[in-house]
């Protein structure tokens, strides 16, 4: 004879299956973030698909995690259950990431009309974080919570695999430009470019570091700050070296001053303390034995073209008339003045490439879209200090970065919400 369920384990029962229905785009978010974090354009290479280069379908410049973000937040607004509208819904919850997508579609139009390059960078670098933030915020807790363990499996792969090509010089993605590999070649991993690679790690550690939540143990995220630094000191990035040491050592300070300040500790933080320090020590030792801040200081000491670089982006405004830079130089007379000051491999600032490419006024219009997401992105989250965003706007400054076609936007946007608690935007409360 079969029992009938209590009428509390049959409320209970449809209470997880209302759950399970508001979450409609949980599985394609998770699919999307692992595209993003885990497909370089070195394996898009290897499918057949030439996304770093300027050669064939115009489909094949534009990141499969795009289409995946597209289709995803499409799901989230159009089947999730609620009482506004999804245009309500949008501008009340998400005025930053409409304001950046709306001013990225009226860039895209530009660089149409005046036969400007790098659409499909616009789409990659400013476009997909707008869908990923209103995405990371509609699908539910539990599938944050899994987008969060997805993260810290493909980071620490990432930081793996980063020490292996360090130790071993054998590059399993490298970047590829029309097929062809770059002779300066440092370890990127799973993120394309090792300068990339560096704004992901160093972004993670800062995060471990001012605001992962509790419920990762502290000798796990120890462990994870470990790894990760020593694969950021192999990816040869300087600055990004140089920012998150201070960011570690002031962690470190502030920790002491509060436990001299007579703050209560507990026996675990004590052991991790007393643990982790022997272990950076050791760290510290091999990498010296190995020569790894050898090769770090002649990255300081030699100029390799970055600071010279620096110097020279900002003599090239004066070759080019001033209402051109408003509206966008010359084609034809900025590639001939990045050849004539020697710049062909790179302008080391994302700003200024910008105004080089789409003018000044596009440029500010981005800016303001930029910084109006980045602030929906602080506001949405809780619990996490300034130091992740610090770090990201200064690395991002020192390198092309989001000034050409990528996905560290989008990448910064993920990590900060889905490692942090989110805290969701409600309607009319500003």
């Amino acid at each position: 004879m079969t029992s009938t369920p209590s009428p509390a384990a049959l409320m209970s029962h449809r209470a997880r299956s209302d759950r399970a229905s508001l979450d409609p785009g949980g599985p394609l978010f998770l699919l999307t973030v692992g595209v993003l974090f885990a497909v370089p354009g070195g394996l898009l290479w290897e499918l057949g698909l030439n996304y770093d280069g300027i050669t064939g379908s115009i489909m094949s410049k534009i990141h499969p995690s795009s289409y995946l973000a597209a289709v995803n937040v499409v799901i989230v607004m159009a089947l999730k259950p609620s009482s506004a509208s999804p245009c309500r819904r949008l501008l009340e919850k998400y005025g930053g990431s409409v304001l950046l997508f709306t001013f990225t579609i009226a860039a895209l139009g530009f660089a149409a009309i005046s036969r400007r390059p790098g659409l499909a960078g616009l789409i990659d670098t400013f476009c997909v974080p707008a869908l990923l933030a209103i995405t990371v915020e509609e699908v539910s807790e539990a599938t944050r919570r899994r987008g969060e363990y997805l993260l810290h499996c493909i980071l620490t792969c990432n930081a793996i695999l980063t020490i292996y090509e360090a130790v071993t010089n054998h590059h399993i993605f490298p970047y590829r430009y029309e097929g062809q590999i770059p002779v300066e070649l440092r370890p990127a991993g799973l993120q394309n470019h090792a300068l990339s690679n560096a704004v992901v790690i160093g972004t993670y550690i800062t995060i471990l570091a001012y605001g992962a939540p509790l419920r990762l143990r502290t000798g796990v995220r120890a462990t994870f700050i470990v790894l990760q630094l020593a694969a950021l000191i192999l990816t040869g990035g300087r600055a990004a070296t140089v920012i998150v040491s201070c960011f570690l050592l002031l962690r470190g300070l502030q920790g002491c001053a509060r436990v001299l300040a007579g703050r209560r500790f507990s026996r675990a933080e004590a052991a991790l303390h007393l643990t982790v320090i022997p272990l950076v020590l050791l760290l510290v030792v091999v990498l010296v034995h190995q020569g790894v801040f050898g090769i770090l200081l002649d990255r300081f000491n030699e100029d390799s073209g970055s600071a010279m670089t620096r110097a020279k982006m900002f003599r090239m405004f004066t070759y080019i008339p001033f209402e051109q830079i408003m509206l966008g130089p010359d084609l034809q007379t900025v590639d001939y003045v990045r050849r004539r000051e020697g710049l062909e491999l790179g302008i080391e600032n994302p700003v200024v490439r910008f105004i080089l490419y789409q003018g000044a006024v596009i440029t500010m219009m981005m800016i303001v879209g930029v910084a109006c997401f980045l602030v929906q992105i602080a506001r949405s989250t809780c619990n996490i200090h300034v130091a992740p965003l610090i770090y990201f706007l200064a690395v991002i400054s020192t390198f092309e970065s989001i000034g050409t076609k990528g996905s560290l936007l989008a990448k910064y946007a993920v990590m900060t919400a889905v490692l942090t608690n989110l805290r969701p935007i409600m309607y009319g409360r500003r």
